[in-house]
């Protein structure tokens, strides 16, 4: 997956690692249980990253009507899965935001 590609998917990750980059300089590694493409399938805007298998993997492709399809034939669990793709952007938003305030300069309002 490479950033700035059209696409219109998210992928799971199932067993494995995946190594997330931007402009060819490493971010993080995501493992089991995670998600990468979120921004692409929402707002069709490109992907945000480059994601580059670390270890061989097995992955699930989700399209974007794919998860259309889910939130409109099982709502309740559409809600599930909104809400904990929301947690986890929550968390990564929080993360973001402690870095950014470690290399502002003192007495600076951010």
């Amino acid at each position: 997956v490479v950033e700035d590609a059209g696409d219109r998917s998210m992928f799971l990750i199932f067993d494995g690692q995946v190594g997330i980059y931007r402009n060819g300089e490493w971010l993080r590694t995501l493992e089991q249980g995670q998600h990468f493409g979120l921004h692409a399938l929402v707002d069709g805007k490109g992907r945000v990253a480059t994601a580059i298998a670390e270890t061989q993997v097995r992955l699930l492709e989700l399209g974007r009507n794919d998860v259309l399809e889910l939130l409109r034939a099982y709502p309740a669990l559409g809600m599930k899965v909104i809400w904990n793709l929301l947690t986890d952007l929550s968390n990564l938003h929080r993360e973001d935001i402690q870095r950014l305030l470690v290399h502002l300069p003192p007495n600076q309002d951010p």
